[in-house]
């Protein structure tokens, strides 16, 4: 006889503005804690941040099944930390002649669309299915403990 964990909650989606780690996040997720679930940077929180910040005319009805078997986590991140993630990676330099780019303001302005989607999706039925984490206050690895906690936690998984 095998013993099988059922796992429930197998898809992991990673939201927040730009440099505020989801990328790092999903590769983190890899090595931590491997092959149990799909790890996502840019989920539905994003699109229905961005919808919400430009203005789209668009609807996306989220079933009690998707939360179900998702874990959402909402990278936010300190506005100073931001600004010094920008400049390491060469984006102000980058983008210093584009007039529809201001960081100052963008800032605060993508930060409150994603405080948008975050309250648009939290629910209380499935609250522990919902993270909000800020990467200037933990490593990549810290985090990537924290949300596979959680995971186990959801799937019963031991450790």
């Amino acid at each position: 006889m095998s013993l099988v964990n059922n796992i429930r909650v197998f898809e992991v989606e990673f939201d927040g503005i730009d440099k505020c780690g989801k990328d790092t996040l999903v590769q983190t997720m890899f090595k931590v804690f491997p092959n149990y679930c799909a790890y996502q940077a840019r989920g539905l929180q994003s699109q229905i941040a961005y919808s919400h910040l430009y203005d789209r005319p668009w609807n996306y009805p989220v079933t009690d099944g998707y939360k179900e078997n998702a874990l959402f986590v909402y990278l936010d991140v300190e506005k100073e930390d931001w600004l010094q993630r920008l400049k390491d990676t060469n984006e102000i330099e980058n983008n210093k002649n584009r007039s529809d780019v201001n960081f100052v303001e963008d800032y605060e302005r993508h930060r409150g669309a994603f405080e948008y989607a975050w309250n648009l999706m939290a629910d209380t039925k499935y609250a522990n299915h919902f993270m909000k984490i800020n990467t200037s206050k933990y490593s990549p690895v810290e985090i990537a403990e924290i949300v596979a906690a959680r995971l186990k936690e959801l799937n019963s998984i031991g450790d």
